[in-house]
């Protein structure tokens, strides 16, 4: 009898198992992550708000604004406490 019936260069089926189980958590792990991201995003969102210009001059002659930061398409005020 042949004992090596699972062995043969045709059969890679456990091979192809062991792909399949690491592509599953690549893919898991690419799902968690996009969802953390989104969460957390949405969240920093829900805590800011848009203000006029005018209000902002009168938050800097109040002296009520601790430092601006500029980015390119956006400027964020952080209030004094």
């Amino acid at each position: 009898m042949n004992q090596n019936n699972n062995k043969g260069p045709g059969n890679n089926s456990g091979g192809n198992k062991n792909m399949m189980g690491i592509i599953s958590l690549i893919l898991w792990a690419l799902i968690i992550t996009l969802m953390i991201n989104y969460f957390t995003s949405s969240m920093a969102r829900s805590n800011s708000t848009q203000i006029e210009y005018s209000q902002f001059v009168e938050m800097v002659e109040n002296d009520e604004v601790a430092w601006v930061v500029m980015e390119s398409n956006k400027y964020t005020i952080y209030p004094k406490p």
